[in-house]
């Protein structure tokens, strides 16, 4: 499998669905060395698109946006499984991982946040253990794709000490350390209100999910 030229540019959020992947990347896009790649008009980022189908071409076209910033930001939950893949195709990208504790993220599956787990079968016959699989996955990343190249952020440890999280991201992806962490409260929640000020500007691929598409390029 041939590897994704510009690669190393790739910044790749991934996590269990509810785990904190989408609060995360609107952070991370605010920062002027960050382009975000979405699909559509949707706020969601590349959640059901080229990695998923494992798509090189279209992964090639998104890795060359931005060509004024340093990265481009991809996020995508439910993705652990494919860790293989991602160091055969994109070995130099950054991966970043989110992982939730299992009562947290229990709690969210059973109320709030159950659309996140419709049509996952194995959790509707094994919660815990479809849980404990996905995590197993997510602490073997930094096995297969080496240490250097991975991050694991705790959920509970990024809403209580945000920015000693991104302090240290800022070291290991070698940016200014300017991210705006004022999306989370001290009392351990964040303010969705404030999350939907999603960045304008987005570049977008056009006609996204057909086989023929032009690209935007722009800073």
């Amino acid at each position: 499998m041939s590897m994704i030229p510009n690669h190393q540019r790739m910044v790749i959020v991934l996590g269990m669905a509810r785990s904190g992947t989408t609060i995360f990347t609107y952070i991370l896009a605010k920062h002027p060395e960050f382009g975000l790649f979405r699909a559509g008009s949707e706020a969601w980022v590349l959640e059901n698109a080229c990695i998923p189908d494992k798509n090189i071409n279209r992964l090639q076209e998104v890795s060359e946006l931005y060509p004024a910033r340093k990265y481009v930001l991809l996020k995508r939950p439910w993705q652990e499984k494919h860790a293989q893949w991602f160091k055969e195709v994109m070995p130099n990208a950054r991966y970043i991982i989110m992982l939730r504790e299992r009562d947290g993220i229990m709690k969210s599956w059973n109320g709030s946040g159950n659309w996140a787990i419709r049509g996952h079968d194995g959790y509707q016959s094994d919660p815990e253990a479809y849980y404990g699989e996905y995590r197993d996955y997510a602490l073997s990343f930094p096995d297969i794709l080496g240490h250097e190249s991975c991050q694991i952020i705790k959920y509970e440890e990024l809403l209580n000490s945000p920015s000693e999280v991104f302090k240290r991201l800022s070291a290991w992806l070698e940016v200014k350390n300017s991210f705006d962490v004022s999306l989370y409260k001290q009392n351990g929640h964040w303010d969705k209100k404030r999350s939907q000020e999603f960045p304008k500007g987005i570049v977008e691929i056009s006609r996204f999910g057909q086989e023929e598409y032009e690209a935007r390029k722009a800073c």
